[in-house]
């Protein structure tokens, strides 16, 4: 039986609304942002509980930063 998840990694095609969804209408914590050399934001992890992370990945900014 699964009881316990540390990470999972989501791909979205507006990285803003989903992470707005998640603090805004759920109240959890962004605690990361990953920045890319340009500055740009291209992805976030949200954290529902203590040691359970939810990343969310902007699809096109992630295959720039990492092809």
């Amino acid at each position: 039986m699964i009881c316990h998840l540390a990470h999972l990694c989501f791909t979205s095609n507006d990285l803003e609304r989903i992470t707005a969804f998640y603090r805004d209408r759920l109240g959890l914590a962004v605690k990361f942002r990953f920045t890319a050399a340009d500055q740009s934001v291209f992805g976030a992890y949200i954290a529902p509980c203590y040691t359970t992370f939810i990343e969310f990945f902007d699809q096109k900014g992630a295959a720039r930063q990492w092809g």
